[in-house]
């Protein structure tokens, strides 16, 4: 059997028991039983961890049949960054999140074994069961990760440069995940209690213990995640691609009465008119023309200049002095 093969099933059995164990939930909350959630969780768990184990194997052995490890693996890719390379692109990243989940769904159950007839347990079971079975039907249609590879290099394509560059890879997106993904056993048991109309009850008490999991490594993962970044990318400390500085300038603006300039060739605005369209018109800076005046008081008045350099046009902040009615006395 191939690895194609061999992948879709765990695919779809993850899928097939996930919703099983949904249906076994709603029999025995209808027949007031105990149902059988630990049995369906562990098999969903096992059929996912067959995948994850179907992909780890063909990316560690270069099974290059695979078009995601054609994509995202090479031939000379060392063995950890051919380990990480299952989350270095989307439908891996997902297979990631699937067992993740289906962990957690297992960890759930183990938990609240003593307590699976309480209907805020079977309720709260049955939607980390269908959170399951949205993902596995993802990898099964949009997002499948073990399409077969028509064509590919011999030596693979490799993963991003970015990807194989610092050890954090294989601790940064697991962590980020774990933390992501931990979320959702806090809201399917927020939903059973909406249900049930239990909301009163102890359960965020008990639901603090996985808040905490879920918050912790999403906290740590956020830091390794800057520290790997800063010292990869060399940004400088900042994301320098955040848009939110072009408008920052605009609000700054407006709201401390400074004007700007922009292209000589548009038509006077008044700060109120920048603003304005910033915000509801998703204009850049570069769409708006000089402000007529200036709000505030004073000889010496600030201005903000926008600079169309490559690759990140930004403002510049300038003061300057009226000089014979004309803006082109500018002093630093």
């Amino acid at each position: 059997m191939n690895a194609t093969l061999l992948g879709h099933l765990g695919v779809w059995l993850s899928g097939i028991f996930a919703l099983a164990g949904m249906a076994d939930l709603a029999l025995a909350r209808r027949r007031d039983e105990r149902s059988h959630a630990l049995i369906f969780a562990t098999l969903t768990l096992l059929s996912v961890a067959g995948s994850v184990a179907v992909m780890q194997v063909a990316l560690i052995t270069h099974n290059f049949s695979l078009s995601y490890v054609a994509e995202n693996n090479a031939t000379f890719t060392p063995l950890i960054y051919s380990i990480t390379g299952m989350w270095s692109n989307l439908e891996g990243s997902i297979l990631l999140w699937a067992i993740l989940l289906a962990i957690a769904t297992f960890v759930t159950v183990i938990l609240y074994r003593s307590r699976a007839a309480d209907a805020v347990v079977q309720w709260a079971t049955g939607i980390l069961f269908a959170v399951v079975a949205f993902f596995a039907l993802l990898m099964a249609g949009p997002a499948d990760p073990f399409v077969r590879a028509l064509t590919y290099s011999p030596q693979g394509a490799g993963p991003n440069a970015l990807l194989q560059d610092n050890p954090l890879v294989a601790i940064h997106p697991p962590l980020l995940y774990t933390g992501f993904v931990g979320a959702t056993v806090p809201f399917a048991f927020a939903m059973a209690m909406l249900i049930t109309g239990r909301v009163g009850e102890a359960w965020m008490v008990e639901l603090r213990r996985f808040t905490v999991v879920t918050w912790g490594a999403l906290s740590v993962g956020i830091v390794l995640g800057a520290w790997w970044s800063y010292q990869v990318l060399g940004w400088g400390g900042f994301w320098g691609w955040d848009p939110r500085r072009e408008l920052g300038a605009l609000t700054v603006a407006h709201r401390h009465g400074l004007p700007a300039l922009g292209h000589r060739s548009r038509p006077p605005r008044i700060a109120a008119d920048v603003e304005h369209g910033a915000r509801h018109h998703h204009l850049r800076p570069d769409d708006f023309g000089h402000l007529l005046h200036p709000i505030g008081r004073g000889a010496k008045r600030s201005r903000f200049f926008y600079v169309n350099s490559w690759p990140h046009p930004h403002w510049l902040l300038r003061s300057h002095r009226r000089c014979g009615g004309h803006v082109g006395c500018v002093a630093w």
